[in-house]
C-alpha cells in the first residue's frame, strides 16, 4: 500500500499516510473550502485586526524583496511612460525642486474623507508639460487623497 500525499511504500500496515505531516497536508487540501470559509468569517468579525496583520505582512514583504518591487515600478515607467513623466513633474513642481518655481495650491487634506495623515497625490489626467499640469491642479484634475481612499478609488 502506498501513502495517499506522498505516494511512499508503507510497511504492510492498514494506515492512509506515512506520517502526520501527510494526513494532516491531505486533510488540509480536501478541506480547503472550507478553511476558506472560515478564514473570510473570522476576517468579517475581526475587521481591525486583519488590517493590522495585512500591514504587517506588507511591510515585511517590502523589506524581504525591495529587488522585486524596484524591478515592478522601472517595468511600469517604462510601459507608461506619460504617466511617469507627469507624475514626476508633479513632485517637482510641488517641491519647487530643479529650478521650478514652488506651485502648491493643493490642499494638504484628503479630498474624500478629510484626513491630513498618509497623502497621496491622486491624478485624474495626466498632462505633459508644467503649465498644464498647474492648470488641471487649479481645476481639480490633480488632488490630495489618503492611501486609504486613494486605494478606494483605484479599486472602483
Amino acid at each position: 500500500m502506498k501513502c495517499i500525499n506522498c505516494k511512499k511504500d508503507l510497511d504492510g500496515n492498514k494506515r492512509k499516510y506515512c506520517c502526520k505531516k501527510c494526513a494532516d497536508h491531505y486533510l488540509y487540501l480536501k478541506k480547503k473550502i472550507y478553511y476558506l470559509k472560515k478564514g473570510e468569517i473570522w476576517a468579517k468579525e475581526h475587521p481591525k485586526k486583519r488590517l493590522e496583520i495585512a500591514k504587517k505582512s506588507c511591510k515585511k514583504y517590502r523589506i524581504k524583496n525591495k529587488e522585486k518591487i524596484k524591478k515592478h515600478i522601472n517595468e511600469f515607467n517604462k510601459k507608461y511612460p506619460e504617466k511617469y513623466r507627469c507624475r514626476n513633474l508633479t513632485r517637482l513642481i510641488l517641491k519647487g525642486e530643479l529650478g521650478m518655481k514652488k506651485y502648491n495650491p493643493l490642499k494638504k487634506e484628503c479630498k474624500h474623507c478629510g484626513s491630513i495623515k498618509n497623502l497621496d497625490v491622486h491624478h485624474e489626467i495626466y498632462p505633459q508639460g508644467s503649465k498644464k499640469i498647474k492648470e488641471a491642479m487649479d481645476v481639480g484634475k490633480i488632488f490630495m487623497l489618503c492611501r486609504l481612499c486613494h486605494r478606494r478609488l483605484h479599486l472602483k
